[in-house]
């Protein structure tokens, strides 16, 4: 009973990933972002808490995106949480609609990503341990980047059941739209179909 229930979480978790993924790639591919930032959690003489405990964790980001969104409301953003090796969660996220006197943010170093030069700041306005931010130079490929971390952990079981990220509700979502067919004229398409590409088209069940 005990396999059959690891089983059936680490199954949910996966599916959960795969869902996921789909969604962030969704909301990246409609929307535009400006920076690139990661949030970390660490304990000093000044913030003493367990950075382990996930719940209290996302407690506090989620406190601060709250205050900051308050603050700022047209700014809009995408989260997703990713454990440390050595146990943990930090956030990677992608963020738009917001300026750098907003967050606060100052020159840190100069670095390389994908082949290029940039700044990395610090964003001031996260009190609650290290912090990164950069400007966004290849959103196609710094989207990839934040959603690789969803299935690198898509068997993780310490996200069943949790949040596998977060967004502002003012971001832009594609739109499904739904179409009824009548069967002739689906016959007709499908007939359309093969005579254009001379090959009959095969169906799975």
């Amino acid at each position: 009973e005990r396999v059959k229930n690891n089983y059936t979480t680490f199954s949910n978790t996966r599916r959960s990933a795969r869902r996921v993924y789909n969604e962030v790639k969704d909301i990246c591919d409609c929307n535009s972002f400006q920076w690139f930032i990661t949030l970390t959690f660490t304990s000093d003489e000044d913030i003493v808490y367990d950075r382990k405990n996930d719940d209290l964790v996302r407690s506090l980001y989620e406190s601060w995106r709250h205050d900051i969104k308050n603050r700022f409301p047209d700014m809009t953003y995408i989260a997703v949480p990713e454990y440390h090796k050595k146990g943990g969660l930090h956030f990677h996220l992608l963020v738009g609609n917001i300026t750098e006197k907003e967050l606060q943010l100052t020159f840190a170093k100069k670095d390389f990503c994908m082949g290029q030069e940039i700044d990395i700041y610090n964003v001031n306005c996260w009190k609650y341990g290290f912090s990164t931010a950069s400007v966004i130079v290849q959103p196609e490929k710094c989207s990839s980047y934040v959603m690789k971390y969803i299935l690198k952990a898509d068997t993780d079981t310490r996200f069943y059941g949790k949040k596998r990220y977060y967004c502002s509700k003012n971001l832009i979502r594609p739109q499904k739209i739904r179409y009824k067919f009548s069967a002739e004229y689906y016959t007709a398409t499908i007939n359309g179909i093969e005579e254009f590409t001379g090959k009959q088209l095969q169906f799975a069940n």
